[in-house]
């Protein structure tokens, strides 16, 4: 093979190359024909395939942190608005009304789910403390009364019900202590796994119950297990700095009162910036673009004004003249937000939305002054009172 040949072949590697990979130096044939030209004929089919290879391993390299190790700030991120239709239509398996009374006429409240078809539901003694909880079956309205400790006139809240591994739990406030209580939803008496701190030396957030045992934080810092079956509450290794979010995934900061990202005294900061998962040891953070006032879960950081993904590829932006709602554990399950309009209403009713940050899509409802703003914490439950009856939501029926 003479040289003409050669580097013709040369060449053709090379155009066959270049075409999967980013455009090239405008002299990388002059560069390449130099050096061949310096090379005896007998090196030139190793110079061919050598070259050759680069630009291949060239191309896979640059392909490669293209689609995996690109930093996501580099990263044009998706942008969605969310498109919202009455909640009732866009998730009518998800959505049921039901009296907000009893039969005998006493108010409640719904708590959480037990099941598919069953509620924990509480009764009130005053606005704060609660007098009784029970089951509530969705289809038949037939109740079951739980055991629930008479609450002595010391108390001053019952508050962070909660449904898991077939108990309901609750924090009882006093001026000196938290309690927390357990019940079983089957029917059983009531047992306190632990007693701990009030405000302001430190409170008891984030009750959660799971497997075989409580969990909870103290805003001081700290994760906390108790078993279900009863014994010494732990604190868990490494979690000085961290608050419970949901289980198995901790943070910080958090705000020191507890309270939602979106309070206007609360610092422009990252509630739940960095998190780690307590049973795998995973980390994940997160750094905005925008300096505000955000909370996170696992997977969505919402401010007001958008909502983004940790890794920052995916924004969603609420509809013009609307607003975030914050809430204090970041979005409910990890892709569930509220919106409502940017500014007072003065209005007998006003429009709110359910937005899920996963699909874009939301479900729109009417409040009525007085009916009370709609509750959307860590859980699966999201309800609001509609006049004498409740809508429920079950977002985990929301796919």
């Amino acid at each position: 093979m003479n040289d003409v040949n050669l580097e013709e072949a040369l060449a053709s590697s090379l155009a066959r190359h270049a075409e999967r990979a980013p455009r090239p130096p405008a002299d990388l044939s002059r560069q390449v024909a130099v050096k061949h030209r310096r090379r005896r004929v007998t090196r030139v089919t190793s110079a061919a395939t050598s070259v050759a290879l680069a630009v291949a391993a060239l191309t896979f390299g640059i392909q490669g942190l293209a689609r995996e190790d690109r930093d996501p700030s580099l990263i044009n991120p998706a942008v969605v608005t969310p498109k919202s239709k009455p909640i009732e239509k866009q998730w009518p398996g998800a959505v049921q009304q039901i009296p907000a009374k009893l039969p005998d006429g006493t108010r409640f409240t719904p708590v959480d789910y037990v099941n598919d078809t069953t509620l924990v539901i509480a009764t009130w003694r005053s606005s704060s403390v609660a007098s009784a909880l029970f089951t509530y079956d969705l289809t038949t309205h037939r109740t079951v009364k739980l055991a629930f400790p008479v609450q002595s006139p010391k108390v001053t809240a019952t508050h962070d019900f909660t449904v898991g591994s077939g108990r309901v739990g609750w924090l009882s406030k006093s001026k000196n202590s938290t309690e927390i209580w357990t019940a079983p939803v089957s029917g059983g008496p009531a047992a306190k796994l632990y007693t701990g701190p009030v405000f302001p030396a430190a409170d008891v957030s984030s009750l959660t119950l799971t497997g075989d045992s409580a969990y909870w934080s103290l805003t001081t810092g700290g994760v906390f297990r108790a078993a279900l079956a009863g014994g010494a509450a732990q604190k868990l290794p490494g979690t000085d700095r961290m608050r419970l979010m949901s289980w198995p995934w901790a943070g910080g900061p958090a705000y020191d009162d507890g309270g939602s990202a979106m309070a206007a005294d609360a610092p422009l900061q990252v509630a739940y910036k960095d998190i780690r998962n307590l049973v795998t040891g995973e980390r994940r953070s997160f750094t905005p673009e925008v300096k505000r006032r955000w909370t996170c879960a696992v997977t969505w950081c919402v401010d007001e004004r958008r909502a983004s993904s940790r890794d920052g590829r995916r924004i969603v932006r609420p509809s013009s003249g609307h607003i975030f709602n914050g809430t204090a554990w970041g979005p409910a399950l990890d892709r569930f937000v509220t919106m409502h309009g940017d500014g007072p209403s003065m209005s007998e009713t006003s429009q709110q939305t359910l937005i899920d940050l996963e699909t874009g899509k939301g479900g729109t409802f009417s409040l009525r002054r007085g009916d009370g703003a709609p509750l959307l914490d860590g859980g699966r439950l999201h309800y609001y009172a509609r006049g004498t009856s409740y809508l429920l939501v079950d977002l985990s029926k929301i796919s």
